[in-house]
């Protein structure tokens, strides 16, 4: 939004000559006819559950409330699965994807890919996108390809789409190499510049640069090695895992410093902030390339029943390890999703490698 003398401008998209700041998603705009804005407070903001345990042990979770989160993601997965149009005519041997996992391999995003496969028609293929960077100037692809597959996340995603291949045997999961080369980077660098405008920092680069590459598509196919440009043109996230069961190193400092008061107080303040700081950036840069991300884990629903949970039974950090997202780590291993349920946190953001 850009306010002046000659009256108000909304777009998606910023014109980088003019002053803009984003609409806070915590409120609703009214434009009077006199071109008066007037902002009015939404009454959504989630507040936690802060009947806290007094217990020094970790407690079990009751299998119901694993049943009932079990239910209402996969309702939030198939809300944003279903229904998707056909765009691309393809008439070549490779069958047409119209959905695609952004993918590191991380807990999130495997279980997300998980409960899409068993959602959709077997016949149906699913691309997993899974970016790297390379920091080694002037190299050749192959060094490019080599270095690439070294990168921490590209790692995880092998092992996550191999434990995703055998629970899913009939499906075709199309693993897509985004490998970025440092050339590559510079050449498009401004390009992201101006698309997460007006957000300008350091970190928000790092992070829309990994969904802007993702988002173009272009890379190789794991197995066949051959160029691919990804097809789907609707992409899920795991973004929101994080924020509403406790997900970030700085959940378990706040454990720490604050006791459960502490981990509510940033849990809350987490999602309240999560339109402002993620939403709008990570929509304009995945846009640009004529593509939509959907979030299941920031379905209302979820967010709703998850916000009336016991804190310890989202996240737990009497637990020495794995104690952050506890509640997903159980039903990802309820799942057969042995080793994306251990899996530690790692942040989506560029590393060269």
């Amino acid at each position: 939004m850009s306010i002046s003398n000659d009256g108000i401008i909304v777009s998606s998209i910023p014109h980088p000559s003019l002053s803009w700041e984003e609409c806070d998603a915590t409120y609703l705009y009214e434009l009077k006819s006199d071109n008066t804005l007037i902002k009015h407070k939404r009454s959504s903001t989630v507040k936690l559950n802060r009947q806290f345990t007094d217990s020094e042990s970790v407690e079990h979770i009751p299998a119901n409330v694993i049943d009932e989160f079990h239910h209402i993601l996969t309702q939030a997965v198939d809300k944003r699965v279903r229904c998707i149009p056909t765009h691309n005519k393809t008439t070549s041997n490779i069958k047409e994807c119209k959905l695609a996992v952004l993918f590191s391999g991380g807990i999130d995003c495997t279980m997300v890919a998980h409960l899409a496969s068993k959602l959709l028609p077997i016949s149906e293929p699913i691309e997993l996108i899974n970016v790297a960077f390379c920091a080694t100037p002037n190299a050749s692809l192959e060094t490019v390809r080599e270095v690439c597959s070294r990168a921490p996340d590209r790692q995880t995603a092998l092992e996550a789409v191999g434990e995703l291949e055998k629970l899913h045997s009939d499906r075709e999961f199309r693993l897509v190499n985004v490998d970025i080369s440092t050339e590559d980077y510079n050449c498009e660098k401004q390009n992201v510049i101006e698309l997460m405008y007006p957000k300008n920092t350091v970190m928000d680069l790092s992070l829309a640069a990994p969904l802007y590459f993702a988002s173009r598509g272009n890379g190789h196919l794991f197995n066949t090695g051959e160029d691919y440009t990804t097809q789907a043109r609707v992409l899920l996230s795991g973004l929101g895992a994080d924020e509403a069961l406790g997900g970030y190193g700085r959940h378990r400092v706040a454990y720490q410093k604050g006791g459960w008061e502490g981990v509510a107080d940033e849990l809350e303040m987490d999602l309240d902030r999560l339109p402002s700081r993620n939403l709008g950036r990570d929509d304009r840069v995945i846009a640009h390339h004529s593509r939509e991300v959907r979030f299941p884990f920031l379905a209302y629903p979820l967010l709703e029943w998850l916000s009336k949970l016991p804190l310890h039974q989202k996240a737990d950090f009497r637990q020495a390890e794995l104690g952050d997202k506890r509640l997903l780590r159980i039903l990802a291993a309820s799942e057969g999703l042995m080793s994306a349920s251990k899996r530690a946190k790692r942040a989506m953001q560029r590393q060269q490698s």
